[in-house]
């Protein structure tokens, strides 16, 4: 009775997800760690429920569930790539006097280690000057996102976060001591705080954004008056760089910013997602973040039909139970044992495709048979062997 009662909770709790996202409603996504485990959740009324699988993909609830106040939360995603919008707000270029050749899109990269999460520390370096603060709507990719039309780029976001795009001023535009690039002016470890949670289904045309230190509103516009909308910009990005599922793109920052001072509390407060707020601190004062604990694996079974070996929250490994085909010799080689998807552990990308591919010969190999990672392809009897297993 227990089981079949758990069994219509879990499928009740589906078709609940399914028509909030059926009628456009937004869902809130945390990613947090809870002891070693860490995890993507779904927040709901300050309660984490975990989730099995990959965010991006495939995915389920589980029966875990937290109280907020008992799991920290993570920088949303642990992305590929972080990208960013220059001169994308009217009344950032109104202040800042930025040329006209920001009538263009000009993105530009930060580091992802420069990223923190919600309640950490933005952390001055010893020899910086004039850092500023910068509150932006970031977007999270979805899919892998390569050459789309603006029409199409909305089907590669999976939602949206906020974002502190943090910035060294005199390392960023003094004539005299300014880098050749922005690599340390808005890379440096710290300068991305971003969080707390992702939102999707949400309409992120006119949101109300704000920066506010130590209490006071210093920023305050409108998405509305991006110079460059959400889907120009993403759109724009995959002419020239694929994006990949995690990834995250600041768009932009309002109005004028101003220097940070240690003792400082930033907060960017973006409607419909919530506040992001950090503490300010000297090199001297700060401490180490990081993710308590190592990730561990652990199998995940998928309807009998697959077994998902995860790294944490991120898949790995997939094992693909295939029934044998004996309508040809070749067809019979390629089905005689279960099969591997294999995944980049960093971002949940699958590198070798499943069965379904047009290519099966090309990217489908048997279990034993190799990998595509160089340092596992090593020979055994003049053939590659898998030396994962």
């Amino acid at each position: 009775m227990l089981r079949h009662f758990l069994q219509f909770a879990s499928l009740l709790q589906a078709c609940l997800l399914a028509a909030n996202l059926q009628a456009g409603q937004p869902t809130t996504y945390v990613r947090f760690q809870h002891g070693d485990t860490v995890a993507y959740g779904l927040l709901r009324d300050d309660q984490v429920t975990q989730l099995d699988g990959d965010l991006f993909g495939q995915w389920k609830e589980t029966y875990q569930r937290f109280d907020l106040t008992q799991v920290k939360l993570l920088t949303p995603t642990r992305p590929t790539q972080v990208l960013a919008l220059a001169g994308n707000y009217r009344s950032h270029l109104q202040s800042a006097e930025i040329p006209p050749k920001f009538q263009i899109v000009q993105p530009f990269f930060k580091s992802p280690s420069c990223l923190i999460a919600d309640g950490e520390s933005i952390v001055l370096p010893k020899d910086s000057q004039d850092v500023h603060f910068e509150a932006e709507l970031v977007i999270v990719i979805g899919k892998t996102c390569r050459k789309v039309s603006e029409d199409q780029a909305m089907e590669y976001i999976f939602g949206i976060t906020a974002g502190n795009d943090v910035s060294e001023r005199i390392w960023q535009n003094d004539q005299q001591h300014k880098d050749v690039q922005w690599w340390r002016a808005k890379g440096a470890d710290t300068c991305g705080p971003v969080g707390p949670v992702i939102v999707s289904g949400i309409d992120y045309g006119n949101l109300k954004i704000q920066m506010k230190v130590n209490g006071q509103v210093v920023q305050e516009d409108s998405t509305a008056s991006l110079i460059h909308g959400i889907p120009k910009a993403v759109s724009y990005i995959s002419q020239y760089v694929t994006l990949h599922p995690g990834d995250l793109i600041f768009t932009g920052t309002p109005g004028e910013t101003s220097a940070l001072k240690a003792g400082d509390i930033c907060e960017v407060v973006l409607e419909g997602v919530g506040t992001l707020r950090n503490p300010v601190v000297a090199e001297s004062k700060a401490v180490a973040h990081s993710e308590v604990g190592a990730a561990k694996f652990k199998f995940v079974q998928e309807a009998g039909m697959s077994l998902d070996l995860l790294l944490g929250d991120r898949r790995v490994l997939r094992f693909v139970n295939q029934p044998r085909d004996g309508s040809s010799p070749e067809a019979h080689y390629l089905t005689f044992k279960p099969f591997h998807q294999i995944f980049d552990p960093s971002t949940g990308t699958q590198l070798i495709a499943s069965g379904s591919h047009p290519n099966t010969k090309e990217f489908l190999f048997p279990h034993h048979r190799g990998l595509f990672f160089g340092f596992n392809r090593i020979k055994y009897g003049n053939k590659s062997a898998d030396i994962w297993h």
